[in-house]
């Protein structure tokens, strides 16, 4: 785990309890302990991007941020690419986008799909 993108990383042992399989009660225990997370709030999803900040300037191209979720420890764990995919098209369709989420473009720097930073 890693607190913050300065912080050193740091290992966690985690006691397991259970007759499942292993995988599953791994599974079960980061889940609960929200350690990987199946859902993800768009509204949660815009403190990551300014906090970090993990904008390029005011865009950020969906497929490099999927690529930052899964690289930097400090950020959340995803169970798939498609949380994030889901927390993006929450986002866009809030009506309070503007203050809570982000905009999404379509072919904007030679990124076919981008998010924008416009608040």
């Amino acid at each position: 785990m890693q607190e913050k993108p300065q912080d050193a990383i740091k290992w966690q042992a985690l006691r397991l309890s259970g007759s499942d399989a292993l995988a599953v009660r791994a599974s079960k225990k980061l889940k609960g302990d929200e350690l990987l997370i199946t859902s993800f709030a768009a509204s949660r999803l815009r403190m990551d991007l300014d906090k970090i900040p993990l904008w390029r300037g005011d865009h950020v191209a969906i497929r490099q941020l999927v690529e930052d979720f899964a690289r930097y420890l400090y950020l959340p764990r995803l169970q798939s690419s498609a949380v994030l995919v889901d927390a993006i098209r929450s986002g866009i369709s809030l009506l309070t986008w503007e203050q809570d989420a982000f905009a999404y473009a379509d072919g904007l720097r030679r990124s076919r799909w981008t998010l924008s930073r416009l608040a």
